[in-house]
């Protein structure tokens, strides 16, 4: 059996995650998605509810994952397999970067 350990703080993080996602499909199956979408066509002007309901979301996944780029303070390995050789990935805790590869020799 596989375990993941996460801290308090990221167990919350991912709670309050799914307790949106199923606030989010519960309001889809009661029809609310279709009433706000008529709201806001009604209300707002076309260019304005374009960006709206096709930049700002694109804009807050973007956002999300540069925080999630965001150093942890801690050191990552990664032992990458590339094809014909190996690499190890070494990101410290100041997100400097090392890169280290070793291919085999020819003659073997």
């Amino acid at each position: 059996m596989a375990a993941v350990q996460i801290s308090p703080a990221r167990a919350s993080r991912l709670a309050i995650y799914y307790c949106l996602l199923l606030a989010a499909v519960w309001a889809f199956s009661q029809g609310y998605d279709r009433r706000f979408w008529d709201w806001m066509a009604a209300h707002l002007p076309r260019r304005l509810a374009t960006v709206i309901l096709g930049i700002l979301p694109v804009m807050i996944v973007l956002i999300g994952l540069a925080v999630l780029q965001l150093p942890d303070g801690r050191m990552h390995i990664a032992f990458l397999d590339v094809g014909e050789g190996d690499a190890i990935l070494i990101t410290t805790r100041a997100a400097s970067r090392s890169w280290s590869t070793a291919v085999p020799a020819p003659w073997h």
